[in-house]
């Protein structure tokens, strides 16, 4: 696993169709929550509010977001996959995908901030 200096880095190392969904992911988290604090932490974008607060990871065919504190979340949408005791996580295949869910993936990042703080 390759260690990453910065966000940028992590983003650039990936394949194209993930690289754009990680940026809008990025701009989306860092504009509804400007108070949160990004830098990578086990080889992966982590943002941080007081405690962890979600993360991203590009996988082989989506880029995953995760919530630390995932299983606490409202998902009316139902877009949460996991089953660990805490975290939980929405995976993303396309930008059109992202763009699609963004008002209830919105939801998700303010309701994971409110937890936090």
């Amino acid at each position: 696993m390759e260690a990453y200096l910065n966000i940028d880095g992590y983003i650039d190392a990936l394949p194209a169709s993930q690289s754009d969904i990680t940026q809008n992911l990025r701009l989306l988290i860092d504009k509804l929550v400007p108070a949160a604090n990004a830098r990578i932490a086990h080889h992966r974008p982590v943002w941080y509010l007081g405690s962890r607060l979600c993360y991203m990871v590009g996988a082989k065919a989506h880029v995953s977001l995760g919530f630390y504190r995932g299983t606490e979340l409202p998902d009316p949408q139902g877009l949460l996959e996991g089953t660990g005791k805490i975290l939980r996580h929405v995976k993303l295949t396309s930008l059109d995908e992202l763009e699609q869910r963004r008002e209830a993936i919105s939801a998700l990042i303010i309701s994971a901030a409110e937890l936090t703080t």
